[in-house]
């Protein structure tokens, strides 16, 4: 499960072991800054926050968790409060045996918890790189979002609520994320955060255009104060362009910049795959949505962009079954509502999508939007005559500005009825009112009729221009530290100094102390053990162990000795790798080997 070129691994949310609920965030955003921390290791595949996330408070085995993220290491922890003590626990789990790798406390106060993050970050990549092959990091991989704890816990609180993508959740998320700025002004991670929700409730219609426009780009211009270069911002400024002034080339254009910036970023990779789905490319939206499935397969984003994906390919039975799976656990996610409603719209089920609108109110539903799904509903169950109500009350508010919602169904609406000349009009509002929500519709299934006119081939070249070079994917490095040469001269360095001084007796070696006496970096010494003799460090030290017990087992002074004596004898520290180690390079157990001796 983890190979040289596949080395995953998933951290599960930390637990409260403390009575106090309000420390649950604290505990969830320690979880969250190893995730992130870990992800800025290339060779790494660390599975998202959404998804390790997933796995809260069920009680699932381990085995089953791993197979489900498709991940061979498993970090867990918990989180024990004492006044403004605390005390981390973790154990990382090496899921293919079944054993811990890794288990170690650290006690600390409160306000030093981004060291224990540190130090738990560190232990984990230098167990990783010792056991399962090469890793490349600077001695120092945690970048802190913020030095003030309170101004964190607060930040931590606002992403929780963000993430339930809901209007309501939104607007609570904002809240907190201006708590956490009073307490540091420069957490740009707020200020990207906070306006990607405005961004949202925006777009949904659930904010005023101009006045939270006129927020998201005092957030936009503050970031840039702080670091123009952060890769959150171009992912942001893609969301603005499209959601907020519907210029869906510039946004391309951002959030190409996003990917370049960081291939392993996530959300671009979403945002990308969207794009894609807009502008119909389905093949290209389907490689950044399988690099989403990889290692964010249970979030509710990456189900969303899913959904949203099998409703543009036209699977609608699959689409509507995510969109079920997703609303049993978030009855008001907006988006994933209104996919829903298209599916069944497409489905022909437009009996169970009246039955839906008539339960939704307006707190999860614009009514712009509900005139016009149950306009949709009529139209398409063969009832025309129930649609013309809602049809009328739809017509008489689209000159009100503002009213995007309005727009995209009356263009939804025409292309039903064939009614092109309207549909060209109303696409033209891209370009003079910037609609996100046209664009949205341009090329949906629900207008499939309208592609057949001659003027949709050309509003498509003026919308979205020619097809782009795809975007990135990440992709595993191919690292050479050094040059051919260098590496011969150390690997004949090491061993040189392996059978001279014999540190593979000392049971407690690590690459780290290794590096250290032959003098060279921890990644040079990994790169060339990995690549120069085609092992990691572990298997790399107990052949030497493996070899040195075999000489002792021979030796007819050392009969008094248990083979687990001789074992320890040879460095090995555990019975268990031992026989373990023994087993995979002779083909037997120890005992049996010395058996075999006793009978030549």
């Amino acid at each position: 499960m983890h190979t040289k070129q596949n080395i995953s691994i998933a951290v599960l949310p930390f637990t409260n072991m403390s009575p106090d609920a309000n420390n649950e965030y604290f505990c969830l955003g320690i979880s969250e800054e190893i995730i992130n921390t870990l992800s800025n290791i290339e060779q790494l595949n660390v599975t998202s926050r959404t998804s390790s996330f997933f796995f809260k408070d069920k009680q699932i085995p381990l085995q089953e968790i791993a197979k489900t993220l498709n991940v061979g290491i498993v970090l867990e922890g918990s989180v024990r409060f004492g006044g403004d003590k605390l005390r981390v626990s973790a154990t990382l789990i090496d899921v293919e045996y079944d054993k811990s790798i890794l288990s170690r406390s650290w006690e600390r106060s409160r306000e030093n918890i981004f060291e224990v993050q540190e130090d738990i970050s560190i232990s984990i990549a230098d167990i990783i790189r010792e056991q399962f092959g090469h890793l490349e990091y600077d001695d120092k991989i945690v970048g802190f979002p913020t030095s003030d704890i309170d101004a964190y816990d607060y930040f931590m609180k606002a992403k929780y609520h963000h993430y339930q993508f809901n209007p309501e959740q939104g607007k609570l998320a904002i809240k907190y994320y201006e708590k956490a700025l009073e307490c540091d002004n420069q957490l740009i991670e707020a200020y990207l955060q906070m306006a990607d929700v405005l961004s949202f409730l925006v777009a949904s219609g659930f904010a005023p255009k101009e006045s939270t426009w006129a927020k998201i780009q005092g957030c936009i211009n503050t970031a840039m104060e702080i670091d123009k270069e952060h890769p959150g911002l171009n992912y942001l400024l893609a969301s603005t362009a499209f959601f907020t002034t519907g210029d869906f080339k510039q946004a391309k254009s951002f959030i190409q910049n996003a990917i370049d910036r960081r291939p392993k970023y996530l959300e671009a990779q979403h945002f990308m795959a969207f794009l894609y789905m807009i502008e119909n490319d389905l093949d290209k939206a389907q490689e950044h949505l399988g690099y989403a499935l990889t290692v964010d397969p249970l979030s509710k984003d990456t189900r969303f962009y899913e959904s949203y994906f099998y409703y543009r390919k036209k699977d609608f039975k699959r689409s509507k079954e995510i969109c079920l799976s997703m609303l049993d656990g978030n009855d008001k996610h907006l988006p994933c509502i209104v996919v829903l409603s298209y599916s069944l719209l497409m489905l022909g089920e437009t009996e169970q999508l009246i039955e839906n609108l008539n339960s939704y109110d307006n707190s999860m539903i614009l009514e712009d939007e509900l005139m016009g799904l149950f306009t949709l509903a009529h139209l398409y169950s063969g009832h025309p005559e129930k649609a013309v109500q809602f049809k009328e009350q739809l017509k008489d508010r689209i000159d009100v500005k503002g009213l995007n919602h309005v727009h995209i169904y009356l263009y939804l609406i025409s292309a039903y009825e064939e009614d092109f000349d309207t549909c060209a009009m109303l696409i033209e509002k891209i370009i003079t009112d910037q609609s996100s929500l046209l664009l949205l519709a341009f090329n949906d299934p629900l207008a499939e009729k309208f592609s057949n006119d001659k003027r949709h081939a050309l509003l498509n070249k003026r919308i979205f221009g020619g097809q782009s070079e795809r975007a990135q994917k990440p992709v595993k490095p191919e690292s050479k530290l050094v040059s051919a040469d260098k590496a011969k001269q150390i690997r004949e360095q090491i061993l040189d100094y392996m059978n001279a001084e014999q540190p593979y007796l000392s049971s407690t070696i690590t690459l780290r102390t290794l590096s250290s006496m032959l003098n060279l970096s921890p990644n040079v010494l990994s790169w060339v053990i990995n690549e120069g003799f085609e092992k990691n460090f572990n298997e790399f030290i107990n052949q030497y162990r493996l070899e040195y017990f075999k000489k002792l087992l021979i030796d007819p002074e050392n009969q008094h000795i248990s083979i687990l004596g001789l074992a320890y004898e040879s460095g090995f520290n555990s019975k268990t790798v031992f026989n373990t180690f023994f087993k995979k390079v002779e083909g037997m157990t120890p005992k049996a080997y010395q058996k075999s001796l006793m009978n030549k």
